[in-house]
Formats: structure tokens, C-alpha cells, sequence
């Protein structure tokens, strides 16, 4: 009300804050005390709707997922089973090429895309979604274990035909020509673990393009000897696997080796700078030898730190101490 001169006036709110009433779409009251929510999984609706629909590349189907994680979760690792899974393993399996990982966005959301959807698909055929949460230093347990039906007929996944993501494509393969002709890292910290020569991993190496006009895909350089005999040889070796999009950096004993058999990082091809700095990620060493969780490779011309001072920085179960993983 006005005071009696008129300069001023004096306002009087009663305010009232509801205990009850209705709550949001996002299912929080809006007056609620946040409380950080468990790892979900949305699609395949585990609760509900069981059915995805599947897109085949090359023979091979596959689907998407997606779900919600609370904010202590760094990256999340997806696999699909054939059949009925009664237990999953309490974290993802190493070397796999099928288990896919990715990190929540900002409003902690994790998508896959596409997910290799194995065997044969069908209304009556049941597959399983396994679900790690990692925190960083370990995984949440237990891992989310939804069964589902895959059925065909669209052409699309489930995210594209309700338009939750642009149509996925397999990755469109660079212009290999326009890639650097050598390529750079320095890797430290190696030491024994089953093998008796690991330390022969350490050092600054250059990998040159090797032109065999059957494969331009491919960098390499030899080492002295193999960290798991030192009266072999071996090789780093920088190669592209059409069949899943990844980029390995691997330590290989022959330079035909198959991809993921000896200790191997990777970068999905999406990731890849084809002319700056790039973290592959270790995907397995099989237990031979310590070994640092990532490295940075760089175009020839370019120099950068070494990894003994840049660890613990990828995934858990994936990742390595100060000391290197076992």
C-alpha cells in the first residue's frame, strides 16, 4: 500500500511452498532435492515395450539403445547377446570389437547408435542389452541386463524412425591419400608382466606409410625385439579395419597378425583427427605387459608429451594405475 506522502511503497507477499502436488515430466516434484539417479536404460524399454526394430549393413544387424545415468558415471559400455543371458559379467569383455563404449552428454543421456545385434532376429527370437556404468575407477554393480526382441522390415532402427537421432550411416571411410605419409608417438612406463620383454615397447617411434598396392591402410615400424622374446621381432603397426570403423595402434610379433591379438589401442575412425593429435585408447594387452591406458599419436611433423605423465584417463577396467595395467 501507499505510504501517506506517496514516495514510496511497501509490498507484503505471503509466500506458500507446496509439500504435495504434481511432479514433472521428468518425474521430479519442482520444489524435489535432486537426487542423483541410478544407471537406466530407456530403449529397449525394459519395463515395457520389449521390441526394437534393426538395419543390416553388410549382413550384419544392428540396433540402437539409450538411457540415463547419474553424474558419478563417466562412460557407459554396451554389448548384445544372442539368447537369453542369465549373468553378466561384473564388467565388459576386453578385446571384444563388439562391445561398444561412449560417455553421457551434459544432461548425463548415453546413445548408441548402433549396436551389433548378433544370430538371427525375429519376433520370437530374444536377445540381451548387457549395460556398464563405469566411474572411473570401477563399475557399477550389477550390470543392467534387458532381453529384447530385433525385428526388421523398416529399414531403420528404433531411433531413427521416431527421430530420437539423425539416420545412423556406417562410417564414411576418410580419403586416405590426403593422410600423413608417417605418424609419431612416444610411449613410456612398459614393464613385465607375463612377458620377459616389455620395456621394448618403450620409446619414440616413427611409422611410415606402407604403400603395398593392396593396402595403403597401413604404418608401421619395427622394433629391436618383441616384448615376449627378445630373439623375435616386431612391429608397431597403425592400420584401419574396414569392419568396425577403428584406427589400431598395435605391437604386433608378425606384420599379418589379426587386429586385437596383441596389446592394441584404438580411435574410432569418426574421432580421428586425420591431421592433429589422437588419444587411442587401450583395448587389450592380454595380461604380457604393463602398459600406459592410452597414447597420443601425431602427424611426423609434430611433436607432443609423453604418456607416463597423461594416465588414468580412459575407462575403468580398460585403464592402468601409475603404474601401468596388468
Amino acid at each position: 500500500m501507499n505510504d501517506p506522502d506517496g514516495r514510496s511503497i511497501r509490498i507484503h507477499l505471503d509466500v506458500f511452498v507446496p509439500v504435495g502436488g504434481e511432479v514433472n515430466v521428468q518425474g521430479e516434484h519442482p520444489f524435489q532435492k535432486k537426487i542423483p539417479y541410478a544407471t537406466t536404460v530407456s530403449h529397449p524399454d525394459p519395463n515395457g515395450t520389449t521390441t526394437t526394430t534393426v538395419k543390416q549393413f553388410n549382413g550384419r544387424w544392428h540396433m540402437c539403445a539409450f538411457g540415463r545415468t547419474d553424474a558419478g558415471v563417466r562412460y557407459v559400455f554396451a554389448k548384445v547377446y544372442d539368447g537369453v543371458q542369465g549373468s553378466i559379467g561384473a564388467m565388459p569383455p576386453t578385446g571384444d570389437l563388439d562391445t561398444l563404449w561412449t560417455m553421457p552428454d551434459s544432461n548425463r543421456v548415453w546413445t548408441f547408435p548402433l549396436l551389433f545385434v548378433p544370430g538371427t532376429i525375429g519376433a520370437t527370437v530374444t536377445k540381451t542389452l548387457a549395460v556398464w556404468a563405469d566411474t572411473g575407477s570401477t563399475f557399477q554393480t550389477p550390470p543392467l541386463n534387458v532381453p529384447f526382441k530385433a525385428v526388421s522390415g523398416t529399414g531403420y532402427t528404433y531411433c531413427e524412425t521416431y527421430h530420437l537421432l539423425t539416420a545412423a550411416r556406417l562410417p564414411v571411410e576418410q580419403d586416405w591419400s590426403l593422410l600423413p605419409e608417417r605418424w609419431h608417438f612416444t610411449i613410456a612406463g612398459c614393464s613385465n608382466a607375463s612377458c620377459g620383454n616389455c620395456s621394448a615397447l618403450n620409446g619414440s617411434w616413427l611409422l611410415q606409410r606402407a604403400r603395398t598396392g593392396q593396402d595403403d591402410l597401413l604404418w608401421q615400424v619395427k622394433l629391436p625385439s618383441s616384448y615376449a622374446d627378445s630373439k623375435r621381432p616386431a612391429w608397431w603397426r597403425l592400420s584401419f579395419n574396414r569392419k568396425d570403423g577403428f584406427l589400431y595402434l598395435e605391437c604386433v610379433t608378425a606384420p599379418d597378425q589379426p587386429v586385437g591379438a596383441s596389446i592394441a589401442y584404438r580411435r574410432h575412425e569418426s574421432a580421428f583427427a586425420p591431421c592433429g593429435a589422437n588419444d587411442m585408447l587401450l583395448l587389450t594387452n592380454h595380461g604380457c605387459c604393463h602398459v600406459p591406458d592410452f597414447v597420443t599419436l601425431y602427424p611426423a611433423w609434430r611433436t607432443g608429451p609423453t604418456v607416463a605423465s597423461r594416465l588414468t584417463s580412459s575407462p575403468a577396467g580398460f585403464t592402468v594405475n601409475a603404474r601401468g595395467r596388468a
